[in-house]
């Protein structure tokens, strides 16, 4: 089937297509970055942050277990930290947004208060169940470990702090203390596009550095660990992929492509083989040193003595090309335009599309509008161990409707319309499989 015949088929692949190569998914990604900095990344965080020098990020702060730092910290230590809320409050008021977070931020400083239990009271609980206390301790009344803020709140808090950081309104003091409770409501890509919005909307230059180390750190950490998947020869489905018929999306930073197929797959959000020059946006992608790079040693030895990264020479500055996670993509590169035409182009001519993987997440609103503009005629498979819910957001995202006795059936199966849902792992995904879903006879 060749395109004077036919329109092409198309593959797209998401995050959990590299799993089984042994990187994360974006719910455990902080937990594991952290990890390498402490463990056998150690020389790359240390070579990175002596190279940017003077960066505040407190990675254990990320999301994850310290989702919930902001409230710890607030009622075990009232006095400090509500002085602080409402001094930032202050601020926010300023940008016009003080409002319902004004609000939520005075109904906390209030409850943190009231959590505070004198020595007196703690004294009477402590008779009552006869245990002797020292007579001057007081405590909590509720464990500030066990508190969780709702997940609208959370977010709406997050969201509101972040356009603070985007002023000059803060001191140094405020904006590192804001810049923590945005890190511990977030997950590792929102903090990442958040990172990234504050690096290229504000001349300050601990934003700027926060960014830079963010994202050089989630580069090395992922070119390390898809360096050993390949030398451990971890199989992947990228690799039955070299052998079919078909154009490839890829929303992954990774390459397990053979050399020959890879320079045609299309990387949506930049790859780790390549690196943007700042000042001129120019994609570097044929660097002999970064994409050689793999080992712990060679990965610190790039960031001391070969990319640029003094933040004070802005914008003569080396970003890794990978695109921050955000629903309205940022423009860093002419090239990105390209890249984006192209896939549009790919979904645009396609008779079969099988995406695997990929969740139809918010921050892929991009993708997912050339998504609805492909064929009316066009087949579509999801293959997915979390069939149901993603068979239900890829039809969102391609403007069908959603049945309402949407189902899988017993053979882990849904069909509605024009789209087909598999229950698989890629891992396990066949090449017959594959060639069967694309359309393309057997050879």
């Amino acid at each position: 089937m060749d395109d004077a015949q036919a329109p092409a088929s198309v593959v797209v692949l998401g995050a959990g297509v590299d799993v089984p190569m042994g990187l994360p998914t974006v719910d455990n990604l902080a937990r594991s970055l952290i990890a390498f900095t402490s463990g056998d990344g150690r020389s790359v965080n240390d070579a990175l942050r002596d190279k940017i020098k003077n960066v505040h990020l407190n990675l254990k702060a990320i999301g994850g277990d310290a989702g919930e730092h902001l409230l710890q910290r607030l009622f075990e230590n009232p006095g400090d930290v509500s002085v602080k809320l409402k001094g930032i409050k202050a601020k926010i008021s300023a940008a016009d947004q003080v409002g319902p977070i004004g609000q939520v931020i005075d109904r906390l400083c209030d409850m943190a208060e009231q959590n505070e239990a004198p020595p007196s009271l703690i004294a009477d609980l402590a008779k009552i169940i006869d245990r002797d206390v020292p007579s001057k301790l007081g405590g909590n009344i509720v464990d500030p470990r066990r508190i969780a803020l709702d997940p609208i709140v959370r977010d709406a808090v997050r969201m509101t702090f972040e356009q603070v950081l985007l002023t000059g309104e803060l001191s140094s003091s405020e904006r590192q203390f804001v810049g923590e409770l945005v890190a511990a409501t977030s997950n590792l890509e929102e903090l990442l596009a958040s990172q990234f919005l504050r690096f290229s909307r504000t001349s300050i230059l601990a934003e700027r550095r926060n960014y830079l180390y963010l994202a050089w750190l989630l580069w090395a950490y992922v070119k390390w660990t898809a360096t050993n998947a390949t030398q451990q020869g971890r199989p992947s489905i990228c690799h039955l992929l070299s052998n079919v018929d078909a154009a490839v999306i890829t929303f992954n930073y990774t390459n397990f492509f053979s050399r020959d197929f890879g320079s045609a797959v299309c990387h949506f959000h930049g790859s780790i083989r390549e690196y943007l020059r700042l000042e001129d946006r120019t994609i570097v992608a044929n660097d002999e040193l970064l994409n050689s790079a793999g080992s712990i040693k060679e990965i610190a030895n790039l960031f001391a003595n070969h990319l640029r990264l003094e933040v004070e020479s802005y914008p003569e500055l080396d970003l890794p090309g990978i695109v921050p996670p955000l629903s309205f993509k940022p423009i860093m590169s002419p090239d990105q335009l390209t890249r984006w035409a192209s896939a549009q182009e790919r979904i645009q001519s396609a008779s079969h599309i099988v995406i695997i993987g990929y969740s139809f997440s918010r921050a892929d609103d991009h993708f997912n509008a050339l998504l609805r503009r492909a064929r009316s005629d066009v087949r579509v498979t999801i293959v997915n161990p979390d069939l149901l819910g993603v068979t239900r957001a890829a039809l969102g995202a391609l403007g069908d409707s959603v049945p309402n006795d949407l189902s899988v059936d017993d053979a882990g199966r849904i069909e509605t319309g024009r789209v087909v849902g598999v229950r698989s792992r890629a891992e396990d995904v066949e090449a017959d499989q594959l060639r069967g879903w694309l359309g393309i006879s057997a050879s």
